[in-house]
């Protein structure tokens, strides 16, 4: 189930535009954008940093450590899972590394700046993504 940010409406998850109004997410710099306005700044980090934080992300401890507690989490937690949403993705360092072991699920990054999805979606290509601001983010289910 998805909600229109802009009118609430409730819709089917498989559809793209809202029934309401008609119209989907603006694309900017080629990604669905739910919140076009912040797609360069915004969210307290500046856009510039993906560029170095790309370069360091696998030789430092931290992000490989990372990596391998998430990874040993989903396995032993979620073993079955079909799909995986990353809110704020980064550079994509983290569903690079899952996608190695689920190879099967769906991969679904957000992340408020566009810079950050293009190190994305060139670590993972088969990847979904989107630019969306996950403070005005909401997940209900159809329970009907």
């Amino acid at each position: 189930m998805k909600r229109c940010l802009t009118c609430n409406a409730h819709y089917a998850s498989e559809m793209v535009d809202c029934p309401t109004r008609g119209v989907g997410p603006g694309i900017v710099d080629g990604f669905c954008a739910y919140a076009p306005e912040l797609a360069y700044a915004g969210g307290g980090f500046k856009s510039s940093s993906f560029s170095k934080l790309a370069r360091l992300e696998d030789a430092n401890f931290w992000f490989r450590s990372r990596n391998q507690l998430i990874i040993w989490a989903l396995e032993k937690y979620c073993p079955n899972s079909c799909s995986l949403l990353e809110i704020g993705c980064g550079t994509g360092y983290v569903l690079s590394g899952v996608s190695k072991v689920f190879q099967q699920s769906g991969l679904y990054d957000s992340e408020i700046f566009t810079t950050g999805l293009g190190f994305a979606a060139s670590q993972l290509p088969s990847g979904s993504f989107m630019q969306m601001d996950a403070r005005n983010f909401l997940l209900k289910k159809n329970l009907m």
